[in-house]
């Protein structure tokens, strides 16, 4: 969940990570670094969502760093949108 208000946003999400009915583990991070503007919160299976914010964060890094500039958000969503398209989600 996230709120935004006149000095930034805020970012909210649970810790837990289930396997079906079963609480998998208790302290899941579910709140992603992706780069310094860009935070993304996860829901459902939390290595998926784990490893393409991982890999979407290593991307945007070379890309600002060939060009020197802060990475677009409508750049993150364009390519995890492609990512996850190419694979089907």
């Amino acid at each position: 969940m996230g709120v935004k208000f006149a000095e930034g946003v805020i970012l909210a999400a649970d810790t837990r990570a289930t396997g079906g009915s079963i609480v998998v583990e208790k302290n899941c991070e579910k709140i992603h670094y992706v780069a310094p503007n860009i935070y993304a919160c996860g829901a459902g299976t939390a290595a998926d969502t784990q490893f393409v914010n991982l890999f979407q964060s290593s991307n945007l890094e070379l890309q600002r760093l060939n060009s020197g500039r802060q990475t677009r958000i409508s750049s993150y969503i364009t390519s995890t949108a492609n990512l996850l398209y190419k694979y089907q989600g």
